[in-house]
């Protein structure tokens, strides 16, 4: 499965709350990996990374989620 494609409906996903909140939410830096695994557990992470991110960023901040690959792996 895509990586890059998970982490673009997750950051989709958790805009309305990032714009309630007035945080500038966006994707960085996305390597196009591919890796093996839980495609729902997967996507959970990286909704429940970014809801933290949200839930503890001061109004008017910034959350930005990046994926790069080194040496192939992530």
């Amino acid at each position: 499965m895509s990586l890059a494609a998970l982490a673009r409906q997750a950051v989709g996903d958790a805009s309305p709350g990032a714009q309630a909140r007035q945080i500038d939410l966006g994707l960085g830096h996305c390597d196009e990996a591919t890796l093996q695994g839980d495609h729902d557990a997967l996507a959970m992470l990286l909704r429940n990374l970014l809801d933290n991110a949200i839930k503890y960023t001061p109004a008017g901040g910034t959350v930005d989620l990046e994926i790069h690959a080194r040496d192939g792996a992530l």
